[in-house]
């Protein structure tokens, strides 16, 4: 996760990964960018989870 992607919200990360798939049934897809793409995605993706995770853990410790 870069500093960026740090700094922002569980929503603000899922709109940019809304984006990064909306790209590829865009008229701007190339081959060429596709892997990049794919793996900011990715990122994107993991960062989301990751996040969801610590979130659900936290309500888990206050549910006791």
């Amino acid at each position: 996760m870069n500093k960026n992607q740090e700094d922002m919200t569980i929503k603000q990360s899922l709109e940019a990964l809304s984006e990064k798939i909306d790209w590829f049934s865009g008229e701007d897809f190339n081959i060429d960018q596709a892997v990049d793409k794919y793996q900011e995605a990715v990122e994107f993706a993991n960062d989301v989870i990751a996040r969801l995770e610590d979130v659900q853990n936290k309500i888990d410790i206050i549910r006791g």
